[in-house]
C-alpha cells in the first residue's frame, strides 16, 4: 500500500492543490448569486489611456502563468510515468523507458521555455507600450482644463487609436510610441525627426521608419466617421507621439506632425479656431458613445 501510494502521489499533490481553487471559484459565485446590493454607478465607463494594451497585459500574465504551471508539472508527470509503468508492469524500472520519458520531459520544458521566452519579451514591450500611452495621456488630460475634449483608446475596424484631442483648432488623433533609450550620455533624448525619407533617427545610431500608413490609415477613418456621424465634413489631422524625447529637426508636415507631448500644449491651443462650440458638441457627444464601452462590475443587465 505504502509502495501504491509512492507512486501516485506526486500526481495526487497535483489534484489536492487544486482542490482550494475549486472551492474558492465555487464560494465566489455562491457569494455573487447571493448578493443583494449592485453597482450604484450608472453607465458604462470611459476608456482610459493603454485600457487595450492593459488587457492584453493581463491575458498575456494568465498565459505566462498557465506555462510556468506546465513547466513545474512536466517533471512530475514524467516520474510519476516511468514510476507507475514500473510498478503495474511488475518488471521494475526500465532504463529505455526512463531515458525515453526523461529525453520527452527536457524537449517538453524546453518548448515551454522558448514560449515563456517569447511572452516575458512580449510582455515588456506591452508594459513599454502601455506606459508610455499613460504619459502622453496624462499630458493630453491637462488640456482639458483649457476647453478641450481628450479621449482614449477608441477602438476601430482593425485596432485603436490612441488618444483623440478635439479643441477649437481641430481633431487630432494621436498615436503614442515608446523605444528603449541608452541608459548614459547627453543625447541620449534626442531624435532627430526626418520628413524627407520619413524616418526617426535615434542618439545610440537607430533609425526607425515614421508609422505613415498607421496613423493616415486612423485619421482617415476617424474622419469618415465623425463626417457620416456629424453630418458635415470633418477633417483629421494625424499626429505621433514621442514620449521622453527631444526632437530636432522639422517637427511639422502636411501629412502629419510630431509631438512630445510633455511640451504639446501650444502644438493643440495656438491654432485658427476651425470648429465652433457647436461643431465640438456634435463631435464629442459621438466619440463618448465610442468611448464608454467599459462595463461596470457587480451590476445586473436591465431586463425590460
Amino acid at each position: 500500500m505504502l509502495h501504491l501510494l509512492s507512486v501516485f502521489a506526486p500526481i495526487l499533490l497535483i489534484f489536492v492543490g487544486m482542490v482550494p481553487l475549486l472551492f474558492l471559484g465555487l464560494w465566489g459565485d455562491i457569494k455573487k448569486k447571493k448578493r443583494k446590493g449592485e453597482n450604484a454607478a450608472t453607465q458604462d465607463l470611459l476608456r482610459s489611456p493603454g485600457y487595450s494594451l492593459r488587457e492584453r497585459i493581463g491575458e498575456l500574465n494568465d498565459e505566462l502563468m498557465y506555462y510556468m504551471m506546465w513547466m513545474v508539472m512536466l517533471p512530475v508527470l514524467a516520474y510519476a510515468t516511468v514510476v507507475s509503468r514500473a510498478y503495474w508492469a511488475g518488471s521494475g524500472l526500465i532504463a529505455f523507458e526512463a531515458v525515453l520519458v526523461t529525453f520527452s520531459a527536457i524537449a517538453g520544458m524546453v518548448v515551454l521555455g522558448r514560449r515563456l521566452s517569447r511572452i516575458m519579451e512580449d510582455l515588456q514591450r506591452k508594459r513599454l507600450g502601455m506606459e508610455g500611452e499613460l504619459a502622453t495621456g496624462e499630458e493630453l488630460n491637462l488640456l482639458m482644463l483649457e476647453g478641450c475634449r481628450v479621449f482614449h483608446d477608441i477602438q476601430t475596424a482593425n485596432g485603436n487609436i490612441d488618444h483623440i484631442v478635439v479643441a477649437p483648432g481641430g481633431v487630432f488623433s494621436i498615436n503614442t510610441k515608446s523605444w528603449w533609450k541608452p541608459k548614459e550620455g547627453p543625447d541620449r533624448a534626442k531624435v532627430r525627426v526626418d520628413f524627407g525619407d520619413g524616418t526617426l533617427r535615434f542618439a545610440d545610431g537607430r533609425v526607425k521608419d515614421i508609422p505613415y500608413p498607421q496613423l493616415n490609415a486612423e485619421a482617415r477613418w476617424l474622419a469618415t466617421q465623425l463626417t457620416g456621424a456629424v453630418g458635415k465634413p470633418v477633417s483629421v489631422k494625424p499626429v505621433l507621439a514621442l514620449t521622453g524625447s527631444f526632437l530636432e529637426g522639422k517637427t511639422r508636415s502636411p501629412e502629419l506632425d510630431v509631438i512630445n507631448p510633455k511640451n504639446c500644449r501650444g502644438f493643440f491651443l495656438e491654432r485658427p479656431v476651425v470648429l465652433t462650440q457647436e461643431d465640438i458638441g456634435q463631435i464629442v457627444y459621438q466619440l463618448e458613445q465610442r468611448a464608454r464601452d467599459i462595463p461596470l462590475s457587480f451590476k445586473e443587465p436591465r431586463r425590460w
